[in-house]
């Protein structure tokens, strides 16, 4: 009885988890991929090779990849706010 009481919380459980990261995959852009991109470029400078959109630290963020001089750098921004996450 307490095998298959556990059992199911596990279930429960691991669905609930798998619930809330559809949500965080789905939610809501306010900034474009387009904004993302110019953004992107006035940090680092260089040309937009390659772009999609992905997680971080729970939130949707655009992954922009770059090139400048031979040298690839990706820059993660924000989604919601815009804000550069990393570079």
């Amino acid at each position: 009885m307490f095998k298959q009481l556990l059992l199911r919380s596990l279930l429960t459980l691991s669905l609930a988890m798998g619930c809330s990261q559809i949500t965080l995959a789905t939610e809501p852009t306010t900034v474009t991929l387009k904004e993302a991109m110019i953004k992107a470029t006035e940090v680092t400078g260089g040309e937009v090779i390659k772009t999609e959109t992905t997680q971080f630290r729970d939130r949707a963020v655009y992954k922009i990849r770059l090139v400048k001089e031979g040298r690839v750098k990706d820059v993660l921004i924000d989604s919601q706010n815009g804000k550069v996450l990393k570079h």
